[in-house]
Order: structure tokens, then C-alpha cells, then sequence
């Protein structure tokens, strides 16, 4: 039944459950259902915050469906990961909570440090890269600005740790 559907949507240019969504809606709107639709019994209407609702559910439905598979595809290592950015970044500014996370990585747990330097060869790789080239900058600068430079204090921080760790950083 799957490959009919399939072959009208291609045909047609609709998806079979839409069109039978929509027809059913305007059949009910339109026409009404039962016997008595002329006493004003069996008529319908839409509800359209409940349609907003029911779009949501569905697309958190499908960013959880999504989420679960991209979880099933990574290392146990980086599934840890992703679940300690979820709990311990999650909220508010994940970057800001990040960043000064990067900062004081020596004084952290070990696992901590783990994820940590994961993310940042991975979803937070952007972070890294971006750290990485304010201390490049950073190196061209006098020791003054050098000192101050919050980008270069971060990556010294966390490729000491991730070298203690055995994990490459880009």
C-alpha cells in the first residue's frame, strides 16, 4: 500500500494522507455529518489552536525521533558528552557556560574535562576554532594585551588538559 501512495504523490504532486486529511475536514465543515445537519446538529469547525498544538506536538515529537537517532549513531563517550551539554549547558548561554567552563578546566573533574574537550572537537566545535584564532591574534600582541586576552587564556587551559586526556583538538 506504501509504494500506491507513493506513486500518487509522485503522480499527482500531494501526499495521499493530506489530501484525505484535508477532504475529510472539508466534508465536515462544508457538508456536516449525520442525520440531522439541518436542525443544526453535526457541523464542525476548526479549531485552529488546537491545530497549533498538535503541529508542535508533532515537531517535538519528530526533534526527539531525530535526537534518538543521532544518539544511537555516537560513541559512548560522545553520547556522555551530548547529555552533559544537554543538563550542564542546556540552559540560558550554552556558549557563555562554556567558555568559562574552558576556563577553569584544570580545577574540574576529569570527566568533566572529558566532555568538555569532546564538545569542543564536536558540536561546539565553532567555540574552539574561534577561541583558537583570538589566540593566534593574541600571539602577535604585547605581553600586556596577551594577558588580557580571554580567548588565549582558554585555549592554553584546555590543550594542557586535553593533552593530559589523550584527546586531539583541532
Amino acid at each position: 500500500m506504501r509504494g500506491h501512495a507513493e506513486k500518487i504523490a509522485a503522480e499527482f504532486g500531494f501526499e495521499p494522507l493530506d489530501f484525505a486529511r484535508n477532504a475529510l475536514k472539508d466534508a465536515c465543515e462544508i457538508h456536516g455529518l449525520g442525520a440531522k445537519t439541518a436542525a443544526g446538529y453535526g457541523w464542525f469547525e476548526t479549531d485552529a489552536q488546537a491545530e497549533e498544538r498538535a503541529a508542535k506536538e508533532r515537531e517535538e515529537l519528530a526533534k526527539e525521533a531525530e535526537k534518538k537517532r543521532n544518539l544511537e549513531k555516537m560513541t559512548p563517550e560522545e553520547r556522555q558528552a551530548a547529555e552533559y551539554a544537554e543538563t550542564v549547558l542546556g540552559h540560558g548561554d550554552p556558549e557563555g557556560v562554556l567558555k568559562g567552563k574552558m576556563r577553569n578546566i584544570a580545577g574540574l573533574p576529569p570527566e568533566e574535562q572529558r566532555n568538555i574537550c569532546l564538545l569542543l572537537r564536536g558540536d561546539f566545535a565553532e567555540v574552539w576554532r574561534a577561541d583558537v584564532h583570538e589566540a593566534k591574534k593574541a600571539e602577535r600582541q604585547s605581553e600586556k594585551k596577551r594577558a588580557k586576552n580571554k580567548g588565549l587564556k582558554r585555549v592554553t587551559a584546555v590543550r594542557a588538559v586535553a593533552a593530559s586526556l589523550g584527546i586531539e583538538l583541532p
